[in-house]
């Protein structure tokens, strides 16, 4: 909770944040709303091939307290495969990205992040390296993939504007 980072600084006196006399949860449930993207995606550009409904690979995007909400998904109208253009506001550090796969055979193996790229569609995604790749976890509940950071970053050491999943 970002209570202990505040209440607990010791930087100032020598000590470290790793040892004190009481506990909490530093990864909370509170932690994944403090470190979202969510307010630094340019909503109003994203864009999803293969949707089967409209404006559904938009909706799948939800900030953290809608993560469990099943409501809102996106189903491909072809076949299993999908993409979808997320743009930010401005330069993010992705740590992480969270996905609600469900079980079933409906729902996505594979995940593969292109990062500031707007020239993939279908017809050229397999003449590009992906970023990075998961394997998905068929899992009903939200499942939290670390990204390799340094993958994230350019040569010049910008973060990523633009990833395309």
């Amino acid at each position: 909770m970002s209570h202990c980072r505040d209440e607990h600084d010791h930087s100032q006196d020598g000590h470290g944040h790793g040892h004190h006399d009481h506990e909490h949860d530093h990864d909370g449930p509170e932690r994944g709303a403090e470190e979202s993207l969510y307010s630094r995606i340019d909503r109003d550009n994203v864009r999803c091939l293969n949707e089967r409904e409209p404006n559904s690979g938009k909706n799948v995007i939800k900030p953290w307290n809608e993560r469990e909400d099943t409501t809102k998904h996106v189903e491909s109208d072809i076949d299993e495969q999908l993409i979808i253009f997320i743009p930010f506001t401005g330069s993010i550090k992705l740590k992480s990205i969270s996905i609600k796969a469900g079980p079933g055979d409906s729902c996505p193996s594979t995940l593969k992040a292109y990062i500031n790229r707007d020239d993939v569609d279908f017809d050229t995604v397999e003449g590009f390296t992906a970023t990075q790749e998961w394997e998905l976890v068929q899992s009903p509940d939200v499942v939290e993939y670390q990204t390799r950071i340094a993958k994230m970053y350019n040569e010049n050491g910008l973060r990523s504007r633009r990833i395309m999943l």
